[in-house]
C-alpha cells in the first residue's frame, strides 16, 4: 500500500521537514491478542523517515510505501513533522488516523454447542475451530447454564444490523431490553459498550421517523405512517418505558392517538388514502389493537368482532393475528379465550415465508407467540414446548438465513423465558492457550455465565477448559467467525441478477484493473444494475456496493455530481430510501416482477495503489433466500504524486 502525506509551508519563511511515520495495534474490545502478533501492524517496504526541504507558500508530498502484516483487527498510524526555518524556530505537528483491516475473503461464523463435564476439556480438537484462514478467526467461549445458548448467537449479528429503517432500528433496541447481560457475553464489542445508551439512542431514532401525523414512517424523511411499522415502533416503546426508559409522555400520546384514529376509521369503513405500495392488511389492524391494549386502551368490542371474522380453518398469517387478537382482549380484562391462549401451537416450524409489509413468516409467529405467551402468564410450563422449539429454529442456520422479524421474536421470546427461569450451576473454570491463563471477560451486568474472546485460537497447540464439580452439567457455547481456507464470495443469485459497470465522465466503460485507466483525482460513474427475474414483485431489497479503499463517494446532495446524459430516466431505479457511507452505497426499494432497473453513482479515485473491489449484492430484507451477487475484481489507482516516494 501506499500512504500519501500531505505538507504545506504557510509559515512566511522556507522550512527543513523531517518526518516519521509509525503504526500500533488498536486494541479489539474484550480480545486477547495471541502469542506471536506482530509488534506493528504494517512493515515499511522502503523508509520510515523521510524530509524535504519546503519553501513559503508550496506543498509538497512524501509517500511512504508499506504492507499490511496482519488480514484482520485495526492499525493506528501516527505522523510526526519536525519543521525548522528562522520564520518558526522548531514546530511539532502531528497527525493520527485509524485504519480498519479486512479480509478479501467472505466472513463466516460457526457455532457449537455442548454439556460439559468438570475434569480438562480439550478445546483444540472442537470442529468450531477447523478450516481458519491463519490470522483470520476469533472465537468467543461462553460458558452458561442457559440451555438456549445457540440462539442467542444470533443477537451479535442482529444488534449491529447494518439498516436503519423503522423496522431494524426497533427491532436492534427490542432484544436489548430483556438480554443486555446476554448481549455482553456473545458479542465483544458490546462488551465495551453501555447497553443503556443504546437503548436510548435506539428510542430517539425511531422517534425521529414519526410523521407529523402521528404514526412512524419506514424510513427517516418519510411523510406518510404505515400501519404495521407503527404498531411495531410504538410497541418497542411501551416496553422501553414499563422497563424504566425514558419515552416521552406526549410523544406517546400522540402516537397512540394516530393509532386509535386509524383503528376507528377501519372500525367505520373509511376509504383511507395510500401510497400504492401501502396497502391494508387485516393483519396490521389486529396488531394496532394489541398495542392498543398494551397501552390500557383495548377495545373489547371491536377486537371480539375480529376475532368472530376469522375462520375455523385459520392458518398462516390468521393464526397469527387471531392469537394477537384474543391476547388484546385478556389485556383488557377477557379472559374468556385464557384457554386457547395457553394452548400455543408447538408443531414443527415450516420454512413459509411471505413477502409483504407485514414481514411474516412460520418462525416470527412463534418467537412472537413465545414473548406474547410469557407478557400474559410468564413461565408457565405450557410454554416450555414452545421455548423449545423457538430455540431449535434458530439452531441449524447461520444468521444470514433468517430475517429480522425471526430473529428478533425469536431471541426476546427466549431471553424473557431463560431470565424468569432460576439458574442452575455456577459459571466457574480456566481457560489455558499454550500453558497461559486466559482472563474471562468482565461483565457490566450481573452474571452467573463466564466468557472468555480469544484471537487465533485455533491456532494455538494447546487449548484447554478446566471445568470445575460446581459447573458439571453447564452449557459451553463456542463462536467462531473469520475467512475460510480458500473461501470466496458465492457469486450468482435466486430471483435477482445484479452486475456493475464502471464508466468515464464521457460514459466509456473503462477495466479499473488496467494500468492507467485512473488516475488519482479522477471522477467514475458506477452504474448498478438490478434485474427481478421471478413472476412477482419483490419487497423491500436492500442493495449494498461497497466501494475499494482508494475510493470515495461523490455525495449528489454536496452538487458535485453531473447530469447523465447518457442516461435514459426511465432506466434508473425509483428508490425508497439512499444511504451513503464512507465506504459503501446502500439502496432500497422494491422491483416489479421481470424488471431491471438501474442505479449509477459517482465516486472519486482519492488515493494511488492497488485495491481490492469488493463484490455488489443485494438481498430481499425479509426473505433471504432471493439475493443476487455479482464478482468484485481489483482497482488500479495511478499517481501522479507531486513528491517522491521514500
Amino acid at each position: 500500500m501506499q500512504i500519501p502525506v500531505f505538507l504545506t509551508n504557510v509559515s512566511g519563511g522556507p522550512l527543513d521537514v523531517s518526518l516519521t511515520l509509525t503504526s500500533e495495534h488498536l486494541p479489539v474490545a474484550g480480545l486477547v491478542q495471541p502469542k506471536g502478533t506482530p509488534v506493528t501492524p504494517i512493515m515499511f517496504t522502503g523508509k520510515s523517515t523521510g524530509s524535504v526541504k519546503l519553501m513559503d507558500g508550496r506543498a509538497e508530498t512524501l509517500v511512504f510505501a508499506a504492507k499490511a502484516m496482519i488480514p484482520v483487527g485495526g492499525a493506528k498510524l501516527r505522523v510526526i513533522a519536525t519543521a525548522k526555518g528562522a520564520a518558526i524556530g522548531t514546530l511539532e505537528v502531528r497527525d493520527e488516523v485509524e485504519v480498519p483491516f479486512l479480509p478479501a475473503g467472505p466472513k463466516e461464523r460457526t457455532v457449537q454447542k455442548l454439556k460439559v463435564d468438570a475434569g480438562t476439556l480439550n478445546l483444540s480438537t472442537l470442529a468450531a475451530l477447523k478450516g481458519w484462514a491463519p490470522t483470520s478467526e476469533h472465537t468467543t467461549f461462553w460458558l452458561t447454564t442457559n440451555p438456549y445458548g445457540e440462539a442467542f448467537q444470533h443477537l451479535q449479528y442482529l444488534v449491529h444490523y447494518p439498516y436503519g429503517c423503522i423496522e431494524q432500528t426497533t427491532s436492534t433496541v427490542r432484544p436489548l431490553l430483556y438480554v443486555g447481560a446476554l448481549a455482553e457475553q456473545v458479542d465483544p464489542k458490546l462488551a465495551a459498550l453501555k447497553i443503556e445508551d443504546m437503548i436510548l439512542a435506539g428510542i430517539n431514532r425511531v422517534l425521529s421517523m414519526e410523521t407529523p401525523s402521528g404514526g412512524f414512517g419506514y424510513w427517516p424523511g418519510s411523510t406518510e405512517p404505515l400501519e404495521w411499522a407503527t404498531a411495531y415502533a410504538t410497541h418497542m416503546l411501551l416496553d422501553a418505558k414499563k422497563a424504566g426508559y425514558a419515552v416521552p409522555d406526549d410523544r406517546l400520546k400522540e402516537i397512540l392517538g394516530w393509532i386509535e384514529q386509524r383503528v376507528t376509521q377501519h372500525e367505520r369503513g373509511d376509504r383511507i388514502q395510500r401510497d400504492k405500495w401501502n396497502y391494508y392488511d387485516e393483519q396490521s389492524e389486529a396488531y394496532l389493537h394489541y398495542v392498543l391494549a398494551v397501552a390500557g386502551k383495548g377495545r373489547k368490542a371491536r377486537i371480539s368482532k375480529l376475532i368472530a371474522k376469522i375462520p375455523a380453518t385459520a392458518k398462516g398469517e390468521q393464526l397469527e393475528d387471531l392469537y394477537m387478537l384474543k391476547a388484546a382482549l385478556y389485556l383488557a380484562g377477557d379472559r374468556r379465550h385464557e384457554k386457547e391462549l395457553k394452548a400455543v401451537d408447538v408443531s414443527p416450524i415450516s420454512a413459509e415465508r411471505i413477502n409483504s409489509w407485514s414481514f411474516y413468516s412460520d418462525r416470527r409467529r412463534r418467537g412472537l407467540m413465545l414473548s406474547t405467551f410469557f407478557d400474559l402468564f410468564g413461565n408457565d410450563p405450557a410454554g416450555e414446548l414452545l421455548a423449545t422449539r423457538v430455540a431449535e429454529g434458530l439452531a441449524d442456520n447461520r444468521s444470514g438465513y433468517y430475517n429480522t422479524q425471526e430473529l428478533v421474536w425469536g431471541v426476546t421470546g427466549l431471553g424473557k423465558w431463560v431470565k424468569a427461569s432460576a439458574a442452575k450451576g455456577t459459571a466457574a473454570g480456566t481457560l489455558r492457550a499454550d500453558g497461559a491463563v486466559i482472563d474471562p471477560r468482565k461483565s457490566k451486568q450481573a452474571s452467573s455465565d463466564k466468557t472468555w474472546s480469544l484471537l487465533r485460537a485455533s491456532e494455538y497447540k494447546a487449548l484447554t477448559l478446566e471445568v470445575p464439580a460446581s459447573a458439571q452439567g453447564l452449557w459451553l457455547v463456542i463462536n467462531s467467525e473469520g475467512v475460510r481456507t480458500g473461501s470466496d464470495y458465492k457469486v450468482g443469485g435466486n430471483g435477482m441478477t445484479i452486475s456493475r459497470t464502471y464508466r468515464s465522465m464521457d460514459g466509456e466503460i473503462i477495466d479499473p484493473a488496467a494500468t492507467d485507466a485512473i488516475k488519482l483525482g479522477d471522477v467514475l460513474f458506477v452504474e448498478v444494475q438490478l434485474e427481478n427475474t421471478s413472476g412477482v414483485t419483490i419487497q423491500n431489497i436492500a442493495l449494498v456496493d461497497r466501494l475499494p479503499a482508494g475510493f470515495e463517494i461523490e455525495n449528489p446532495r454536496l452538487g458535485r455530481t453531473q447530469k447523465i446524459d447518457w442516461l435514459d430516466p426511465v432506466h434508473i431505479w425509483a428508490l425508497d430510501f439512499m444511504n451513503m457511507r464512507d465506504d459503501r452505497l446502500q439502496a432500497f426499494g422494491a422491483l416489479g416482477p421481470k424488471t431491471s432497473k438501474k442505479i449509477v453513482y459517482t465516486v472519486r479515485a482519492v488515493t494511488s495503489g492497488k485495491f481490492t473491489i469488493p463484490p455488489v449484492e443485494a438481498e430481499a430484507m425479509y426473505d433471504p433466500t432471493l439475493w443476487a451477487r455479482a464478482k468484485g475484481g481489483t482497482a488500479l489507482v495511478g499517481g501522479p504524486w507531486t513528491g517522491k516516494t521514500l
